[in-house]
């Protein structure tokens, strides 16, 4: 039985871990380097903590094991690509406004975000299926002459 050899190391974390402060998401990041997303996902599990899987890995962690030390560098590297982000907006602000504008909008939702009006048109139209019975059913006389051209109905003297 041939084993694959075990491919956690130093270098191979640090490269993730780059990958994540470059702006990767920690499930593309391992990738990069050829490891499995559920690999990496046990590399970031607690050893210590109980298996509640209701909780998000960062809440199971404990500060003795090389599993949650990664799981804390991958946080750290997470909040440095998001702060670089945020900084380049505010860089693009100083020239434009709406770089500051976008940033409030998605920062702030409630207050700043677009909001979105939906119309239900439904009431406003007509059912199909009674338009065509109002079709069928209605009398010869509230046709216009143009319709009855043409019509011969029995027992009528047209």
């Amino acid at each position: 039985m041939r084993t694959t050899p075990n491919k956690r190391c130093r270098e191979v974390e640090d490269r993730i871990v780059r990958h994540v402060r470059e702006g990767a998401s920690l499930s593309d990041a391992p990738c990069l380097e050829g490891i499995d997303e559920a690999t990496f996902r046990r590399w970031r599990k607690c050893r210590n903590a109980e298996d509640n899987d209701e909780l998000p890995l960062r809440d199971r962690r404990c500060w003795s094991c090389a599993n949650c030390a990664l799981q804390r560098r991958c946080d750290e590297a997470e909040c440095l690509f998001k702060q670089s982000c945020i900084r380049t907006i505010h860089r693009a602000g100083e020239r434009n406004w709406r770089a500051r504008a976008w940033l409030l909008e998605r920062r702030y939702r409630q207050e700043y975000g677009a909001m979105t009006v939906i119309e239900d048109v439904r009431e406003s139209q007509p059912d199909p299926t009674e338009v065509l019975l109002a079709a069928i059913c209605a009398p010869m006389s509230t046709l216009p002459k143009d319709e009855k051209k043409g019509l011969r109905l029995p027992n009528s003297s047209q």
